[in-house]
Formats: C-alpha cells, structure tokens, sequence
C-alpha cells in the first residue's frame, strides 16, 4: 500500500509541476502539495496544494491528468460556518 501511496504522490506533484510549467509566466508555482492516505479499498482519493500565481494577472487552472489516475476533478475547499467542504469546480481562477 505504501509504494500506491508514494506513487500516486509522485503523479500528484508530477501533474502539478506540470500545470505550473506549462504556464508562460516562470511566477507560478505549486506549494503544499499533499495526498492524505486513504483506507484499504479507497476509490478515490484527495490530493491538496496552493497554486501561487506571482504574475500579476489572473490565471485560470482548467485540468490536470496523470498516467497514475483515471481522471482527475478539481475541487475548491470551502469554509461555511466552521465546516469545510469540497465544491467541484470546471475552472479554478487563481488571483494574482
């Protein structure tokens, strides 16, 4: 199970990375990447992180892939009334 759990970060953090590589701008970068590690038989799993974006404008996070995934959705966290929650999300903006 552990060598799933690294592999599936490596696919995380390699998916991230490549997000913020293939942006034009050399200001964006992935910080606190993480995948909690989920119960036996799990069929799914989150993975977390914070997109910086130094650019000075807007970006917009519309996917990501990975050959250790089937597919990927985003997700945002949101925080109403003490409780947090994931919302699905099509894009994600990302302020500057």
């Amino acid at each position: 199970m552990n060598r799933l759990i690294r592999s599936i970060v490596w696919g995380l953090l390699f998916v991230a990375v490549s997000a913020v590589a293939e942006s034009t701008d050399s200001d964006m970068f992935v910080t606190e990447a993480w995948i909690r590690e989920a119960p036996p038989m799990a069929k799914a799993l989150a993975g977390y992180m914070r997109v910086v974006n130094n650019t000075g404008s807007e970006q917009v996070l519309v996917g990501a892939s990975s050959p250790a995934f089937d597919f990927i959705m985003l997700h945002r966290t949101v925080v109403s009334g003490g409780i947090a929650k994931m919302v699905h999300q099509r894009m994600i903006p990302i302020a500057a």
